[in-house]
């Protein structure tokens, strides 16, 4: 895929400032050549709604900005420097400032990456750097490498230059900062304090991932002290935290389950916000799945509006295999291993009995990667129902009856969404999900019939 840089553009500052101009114009309807802050901030919080209006003031505050209104330049200064969401607004966003080139040749902008304000991504060299044993300094990925959501652009998203900046904002391709060491980092690690928090269901590996996440904070990057939050989001004001260090993890992976232990629900916005400014933490590494990432993401939030130096890291945590742009999910493997034992159980039992059906079903809420992949790998399913193809019950029996009468036996595998399209029971689990009906009940009792 072709990349250029934007500086071939005629007098691109010119265009920027222009935008910026008629962005300001907009806001400035007395037209005195100034805008209240809060007008600035109601304008910025209509692209992104996380931001709050005294989230701006405090920014103005740290400038030594006493005034209510600000000039263009003061405008300027803010959007690029102060809210670095916004880096379009920098002038100079366009040099060297990398753009995607479709398969007509149109120039498409990629979107920059919001960073936490406050935060500088390149402050401090990387101890990496220094260990080419464990690291060739070859391998340090670029800050301003990113990988795209699709490969494919359309033509409608194509952003014509005369295009009103609000609206470039939010029609930019939409992309994501690649992962990897980098050169400079934004903490000092002698001075980081961090915390490991586990929530959700259990699923295997979670231990291998706490042992590592320790292993190459305190061995690596010489972190000196980190910690582990006990039982889910609730551990933030409910229990006391753990030391761990590389001794008391270095068995784990050998263990089950959490060695912090996990829970659903718990989650309490500002008591946990306050946990973590009270306790001086400043990089927060949460495991879970995607009800703990929305968790996750509000508290990324709130400490922006605290303005706080605090990063948050996320490990996607699912066995179902469900979260999108990754390939696989650490725990997928062994549950897709362990649901071809109960597959082939199913088939012995179903196998030795006349018109035996063996029914097995399986996890998977809202996908079926588990009960697809379990049933590719065991050759032994004659029927795979999952949440992404809505079966009719008429349908399914029509063609078992013609199984059973050719083979003898069959065996059916459901993930436990596959029902989903027959409706729910009305109510909610502690993460907010809705609880399904039994498939597997569902099917037991249709079949009997």
């Amino acid at each position: 895929m072709e990349v250029e840089a934007q500086s071939n553009q005629t007098n691109p500052q010119d265009e920027q400032l222009k935008d910026l101009r008629k962005v300001f114009d907009s806001i400035d309807t007395d037209h005195n050549g100034t805008i209240e802050i809060d007008e600035l901030a109601k304008s910025i919080k209509r692209v992104d709604p996380g931001i709050e209006i005294k989230y701006v003031e405090n920014f103005f505050k740290k400038m030594g900005h006493n005034k209510n209104n600000v000039t263009f330049e003061e405008f300027v200064a803010s959007m690029s420097k102060y809210l670095p969401q916004y880096e379009r607004t920098s002038y100079d966003y366009y040099q060297g400032q990398p753009k995607e080139k479709n398969n007509n040749g149109s120039v498409v902008d990629v979107q920059n990456v919001p960073m936490i304000p406050g935060i500088e991504p390149e402050k401090y060299i990387n101890p990496l750097s220094s260990n080419p044993i464990q690291f060739s300094t070859n391998n340090f990925v670029p800050n301003d490498q990113r990988i795209l959501e699709s490969s494919i652009v359309q033509r409608g998203e194509i952003i014509p230059e005369d295009q009103d900046f609000i609206n470039t904002l939010q029609n930019r391709v939409r992309n994501f900062v690649r992962a990897g060491p980098r050169q400079k980092i934004a903490f000092d690690p002698v001075n980081v304090k961090a915390a490991i928090v586990t929530c959700g269901g259990l699923c295997p590996g979670i231990n291998t991932v706490i042992r590592e996440l320790v292993f190459c904070l305190s061995k690596i990057y010489g972190v000196p002290e980190i910690y582990g939050v006990q039982f889910g989001y609730r551990g933030f004001y409910e229990y006391e935290m753990v030391k761990l260090t590389v001794k008391s993890v270095e068995n784990i992976h050998n263990t089950g389950g959490s060695i912090l232990g996990t829970s659903r629900g718990g989650f309490e916005l500002n008591k946990i916000v306050d946990s973590i400014q009270e306790k001086n933490l400043n990089q927060i590494y949460i495991i879970g799945g995607d009800g703990t990432h929305r968790g996750a993401c509000e508290i990324c939030h709130e400490i922006v509006r605290r303005c706080l130096k605090v990063a948050i890291a996320c490990c996607p945590k699912t066995i179902d295999n469900d979260f999108q742009l990754i390939d696989r999910s650490f725990g997928f493997v062994t549950a897709v291993e362990e649901a071809q034992k109960a597959i082939k159980s199913a088939k012995v039992e179903a196998s030795c009995t006349p018109n035996g059906i063996g029914l097995t079903k399986l996890m998977g809420r809202q996908s079926g990667f588990i009960a697809m992949n379990s049933s590719l790998a065991s050759r032994d399913v004659d029927y795979c129902l999952i949440p992404e193809v809505p079966f009719h019950i008429t349908t399914l029996l029509r063609h078992l009856k013609y199984t059973l009468a050719s083979k003898g036996h069959a065996v059916i595998v459901a993930a436990e969404g596959a029902g989903a399209h027959l409706g729910d029971s009305g109510l909610k689990d502690k993460s907010g999900n809705p609880v399904l009906l039994d498939v597997g009940t569902y099917l037991k009792k249709s079949i009997s019939e």
